[in-house]
């Protein structure tokens, strides 16, 4: 079956399947949760392989000033069933380390900013209606109805009609 799908249908069967990935429960310096480069792997392993990309990164440049690395990416998603039909794109990364890290994860965040924005994936922290209800007045069952016709909105004539959420 995945022999008739081009390398955007398959892109798109993996957006199907895997559509946010959470953040997890560590926070940076006590502030801020984040999704972490396995994380995103790891939900996104399966569906690659499932519907046939190949994902490979190459380094295009990378860039030492003092205890700051500054990567640039390339990104190829790969057709297994035919190779030679692909797609590009380029992700920058920053890495700050005092030691000999800075080039893992400067490598590290530009490919999971590549892999998030190419599948177009959202990073959450919770559910959405644990969400609306934390940053709304009204009931769970009003959040729930208000996100229900935003979404029902935004996909009637595929437009972003915006919303309060």
């Amino acid at each position: 079956m995945n022999k008739e799908k081009n390398i955007h249908q398959r892109i798109n069967a993996i957006m199907a399947d895997v559509e946010m990935v959470m953040k997890s429960d560590k926070k940076v310096n006590g502030q801020y949760s984040f999704v972490s480069h396995d994380a995103v792997t790891r939900a996104l392993h399966k569906p690659c392989v499932k519907h046939g990309v190949v994902v490979v990164p190459t380094i295009v440049s990378a860039e030492h000033d003092g205890n700051r690395v500054e990567m640039i990416i390339e990104v190829d998603f790969i057709n297994m069933d035919n190779p030679s039909e692909f797609i590009t794109t380029r992700s920058i990364g920053y890495g700050i380390d005092s030691q000999d890290k800075g080039p893992g994860k400067a490598y590290s965040y530009a490919f999971k900013m590549a892999l998030l924005k190419t599948f177009m994936l959202e990073s959450g922290e919770e559910d959405v209606e644990v969400s609306f209800e934390k940053y709304s007045k009204g009931s769970k069952k009003d959040i729930k109805s208000r996100g229900q016709s935003y979404r029902n909105k935004k996909s009637e004539d595929n437009k972003d009609v915006g919303g309060d959420i």
